[in-house]
């Protein structure tokens, strides 16, 4: 049997869970599978038992994997997989029948005695007659993926008045990831910050230092929760709002970051319709499972007793007001902020973007639920039931920002466009030579992952997504370079400030002593800002940027806790319910789907390798010149190494011709540089030979230009700066480097 529809090693052992018979279950869902199976009976079907673990075959399982993958990942709607099943077992049933009746002519040529023969073809072939029968309906084969790793059981829980919701135990959840064949490195030892200066992770951040739940209990796991809405129907079509849903979400802060991040290591809790949603019915349950996990933990085979609380709730500003309690409309409410009790009055005064305003507290929200005005309620709505959490408040603060949304859906998307409005109003260029430079921009393939929108006249904002903003801001100034017609421009300036904050909230390691350089760039550029274009208010987005020194100095680097990780969980259940083409009982086929897939990932599947080279070669040293024989002998590099074309580490691929960051002296100051010419890696390390650069920082377009050779060096990819392989932009008056973030390591 062929395993390359399996991305990993298939374990024959395996062993069955049953779900807690005290909790109120739904029906099979095979009953409501959106498919008929073809040339199987399925009232007989119903009667077939799963086969016992002894009795299962290699060739099963790894069939048994194949339909799961085409099911469940790929999607494939049910009554093609029963297609594609019924064909191979016919193919598998005539060849079993050919070989037995050769084997039967075979046997008879030797005289054999007739009861002997049958004796040999039974025991021989018996077995393999029916060895599929349990994959031959799409009923059956619900069963037996059940049986095959642990399948968390989706349960009916009440919402808004009689409706319903499907929820899914963290608890059953959390003992799944531990018995994942996948070895996903689950790091429950505390975590080690060798430079308390350095920011890399949310544990480095104060929020969680100071937390005394995971003081106590260093092992314990670290949950983040997300919720948010979406719609899995065209949200511009007649079905608006008929089928929005609301997924809530949980991710383990204990898995390495690039794993931590992938879509298949986010975890469903509950998903229910919008309009069904009741704060204290769904959210109280959650509580009620995160108590206990905090209080009692879970038992782990292997591991003991282990303990887990929340380390804070991811979301954007609609959702995180949402689930605090704090008033959700942002453009009136008088109070529109969750993290201090700025006015919009205020805000909006001279130099009311300067004003420090006091921040929200356990004592002081208290007094605001006590308030009976909503003058004295300040913003705040109701009580969350997550304060209920004994080691948990909204305003410790809990509920992070966002920066995909904050600053490139709001502050970049808006102040980009009035940018844009400007330079064409003072002749930089026209809206039509704006769309062709574009065009003509060398984008790298990553870029073009994200390609910048085109901005037409009655555009009042940049269009796109948050990544398409952040690449328009990061690649606008060499995209126009050859029409700026005055560095030294107020808005230019402007836009190089923000250009600049960009780059360094978007850095994956921030040193603490950056933060007060970053917080004096944004009030410098809100206040050039309100000077540039004053007929403009400022938005409430504006001020939460002012926040953004606090987020990091409480979550660190906010792009490792920002949403846009787990919005990209929506596409599942979009794709789900496209591939279904059916909405009855959708929320029990989405959930079911989901649980089925997490079940098909346990056996192996979500496994990622931290090191992927293509095209891989023995290593000749001897076939390159003398500078590069010393460069790499100066590197200590293994004997087993071997030379590739490319390397993907941690999701991150390197090429021949990517420029890598090598050092710097300080931030802007200095900075090394090398592009790859030769790849060598081998089991746990990969090694650059670089050729080094010249490198210039060009302030007015804030970008790299590439000067001549200056020697060669061998470094470990561990060892860079930072880990981004950067693209080499050719212009026509030389090669230009424009990094993805700042490098603030070293400050």
């Amino acid at each position: 049997m062929c395993l390359a529809h399996i991305e990993v090693p298939v374990t024959v052992e395996v062993e069955s869970h049953p779900s807690n018979s005290e909790t109120q279950t739904l029906p099979d869902f095979d009953d409501y599978v959106q498919s008929v199976p073809l040339e199987s009976d399925f009232d007989n079907a119903q009667h077939e038992t799963v086969p016992e673990k002894n009795q299962r075959s290699f060739q099963v399982l790894s069939l048994a994997q194949m339909f799961m993958k085409l099911e469940f990942e790929r999607l494939v709607p049910a009554r093609t997989v029963n297609y594609v099943a019924n064909e191979i077992m016919t193919i598998s049933e005539e060849n079993h029948l050919q070989i037995e009746m050769e084997v039967k002519e075979h046997l008879q040529q030797l005289e054999l005695d007739s009861n002997v023969i049958d004796s040999v073809l039974n025991s021989i072939f018996g077995p393999l007659k029916n060895q599929y029968k349990c994959l031959r309906s799409a009923h059956l084969r619900t069963k037996f993926y059940k049986t095959m790793n642990r399948f968390v059981e989706p349960k009916i829980a009440d919402a808004k008045g009689d409706q319903k919701y499907f929820h899914i135990p963290i608890s059953q959840t959390l003992l799944g990831l531990f018995e994942d064949k996948s070895a996903l490195n689950i790091q429950l030892e505390p975590p080690l910050n060798t430079d308390p200066d350095i920011l890399k992770d949310f544990t480095d951040g104060a929020n969680f230092k100071n937390n005394k739940f995971f003081q106590e209990n260093p092992t314990a796991l670290r949950l983040i929760i997300y919720q948010d809405g979406f719609e899995c129907c065209c949200p511009i079509g007649p079905s608006k709002k008929k089928h929005k849903f609301t997924g809530i979400y949980l991710s383990i802060g204990n898995l390495p970051s690039h794993l931590r991040t992938h879509v298949d290591n986010i975890f469903l809790i509950a998903l229910l319709k919008e309009k069904d949603m009741d704060h204290k019915k769904v959210f109280g349950k959650i509580v009620e499972e995160l108590k206990d996990l905090e209080t009692n933990g879970i038992f782990v085979p292997g591991y003991g007793q282990i303990k887990a609380g929340l380390a804070f709730i991811a979301g954007d500003n609609l959702g995180s007001h949402s689930l605090g309690g704090f008033y959700e409309s942002f453009s009136r409410t008088r109070y529109f902020c969750r993290f201090c009790y700025v006015d919009r009055p205020t805000f909006h005064s001279a130099g009311g973007h300067y004003v420090a305003f006091p921040l929200r507290t356990k004592e002081t929200h208290q007094r605001c639920l006590r308030g009976q005005r909503l003058e004295t309620k300040k913003g705040v709505k109701f009580d969350s039931v997550f304060n209920e959490l004994p080691y948990f408040h909204v305003c410790d603060p809990g509920l992070p920002s966002c920066c995909a949304h904050d600053l490139a859906e709001g502050v970049g998307a808006w102040d980009m466009g009035l940018f844009i409005h400007y330079f064409v109003s003072e002749e930089w260029f026209d809206y039509e030579k704006l769309t062709e430079l574009r065009k003509r921009f060398p984008f790298s393939t990553k870029d073009k992952r994200d390609e910048p929108i085109d901005f037409l006249e009655e555009y009042a904002r940049v269009k796109g997504g948050a990544m398409q903003i952040f690449n328009t801001i990061r690649l606008f100034p060499l995209i126009i370079k050859d029409h700026i017609k005055d560095p030294n421009d107020k808005v230019w300036k402007c836009f190089l400030l923000l250009s600049e904050i960009c780059d360094i909230i978007l850095a994956p390691a921030i040193n603490k002593k950056c933060l007060g350089y970053l917080e004096e760039l944004i009030l410098l550029y809100l206040d050039l800002r309100k000077e540039c274009f004053p007929d403009v208010p400022l938005r409430p987005k504006h001020h939460y940027l002012a926040h953004a020194c606090l987020m990091i100095l409480l979550f660190g680097p906010l792009k490792n806790i920002w949403s846009l990780r787990f919005e990209s969980k929506h596409c599942f259940f979009k794709r789900a319910v496209r591939s279904a083409k059916n909405f009855i009982n959708v929320l029990k086929s989405l959930t079911f789907r989901h649980e089925l897939y997490q079940c098909y990932l346990r056996s192996g599947a979500r496994a990622r390798c931290s090191i992927v080279a293509n095209s891989s070669s023995d290593f000749s040293p001897s076939m390159y010149s003398e500078e590069l024989q010393l460069a790499m002998s100066e590197c200590d590099l293994p004997p087993e190494v071997e030379e590739c074309t490319s390397v993907s580490v941690k999701g991150t691929d390197y090429r021949k011709g990517h420029i890598v960051v090598l050092g710097q002296d300080s931030y802007q100051c200095n900075e090394e540089m090398g592009r790859i010419l030769i790849i060598l890696h081998c089991d746990d390390a990969v090694f650059f030979v670089v050729e080094v650069l010249e490198v210039v920082f060009v302030p007015h377009i804030r970008a790299y230009k590439l000067g001549q050779k200056v020697g060669y060096k061998c470094v470990k990819q561990s060892n860079l700066l930072s880990y981004y392989a950067h693209h080499t932009y050719k212009l026509h008056d030389g090669n230009f480097v424009k990094l993805h973030h700042a490098l603030v390591v070293k400050y």
